[in-house]
């Protein structure tokens, strides 16, 4: 399960959208866009084995938030919980809590908010919620 701030024209989605169409087709997808941008799905082979998914969780209440990502790692059948940039970590942390499914979280860079100077609180943040994954890949 791939799980993004937004699947929407931008570097990683197109990025891992090349990525499943050159995978085996043997390989199952699920996309959550948070968002709900999942406009890069067009990018996607006809065919791919792909499920995209707006997961409709408001960010606004963060502990309501927080057992509505509990809920979505216990309800589905994941393999591997891919997750990208600083919008996903809440399910880095939720994962490392209560999932222990096999992690993988991608790092591509920061936003504009942190161009020259990273946010302490973010930073605390990474430390706790990735602790325990599996690989931390940084493309950029």
């Amino acid at each position: 399960m791939h799980v993004f701030p937004s699947f929407g024209h931008g570097g990683v989605p197109i990025r891992i959208a090349t990525v499943i169409n050159n995978l085996e087709k043997r390989y199952r997808h699920t996309i959550l866009a948070l968002d709900g941008n999942l406009d890069s799905q067009s990018r996607l082979d006809e065919g791919s084995p792909v499920e995209l998914v707006d997961p409709e969780i408001d960010k606004s209440h963060p502990i309501r938030s927080l057992i509505e990502i509990q809920r979505w790692l216990s309800d589905l059948n994941i393999d591997l919980l891919l997750t990208y940039n600083w919008g996903a970590v809440e399910w880095a942390l939720i994962n490392r809590l209560f999932g222990k499914r096999p992690h993988v979280h991608f790092e591509s860079g920061f936003g504009p908010e942190e161009a020259d100077k990273q946010m302490s609180r973010r930073v605390k943040m990474r430390r706790v919620a990735l602790r325990k994954i599996h690989r931390l890949v940084v493309p950029s």
